[in-house]
């Protein structure tokens, strides 16, 4: 989970044995809420608020005081 000046991006690297964590992350006045989950996909997919992201950036004009974040990884 790194941040830019914009927003952020969610690239995990999970060890092997770890199937899922969450982490909280307070961002320019915005709270992130975010599961990652290793699921059967192809590439990373990342869920804002109900909505999939094209990519793994979050822009942060676009997101709300409180955010939830569902990242699912191969």
């Amino acid at each position: 989970i790194k941040p830019f000046f914009d927003g952020l991006k969610i690239d995990p690297k999970l060890p092997s044995e770890w199937n899922s964590m969450q982490a909280e992350r307070d961002f320019q006045g915005n709270k992130f809420h975010i599961n990652i989950e290793r699921k059967d996909v192809k590439q990373i997919e990342v869920i804002c608020n109900g909505e999939m992201l094209k990519g793994n950036y979050i822009q942060n004009n676009k997101c709300k005081s409180d955010n939830i974040v569902q990242v699912y990884i191969p």
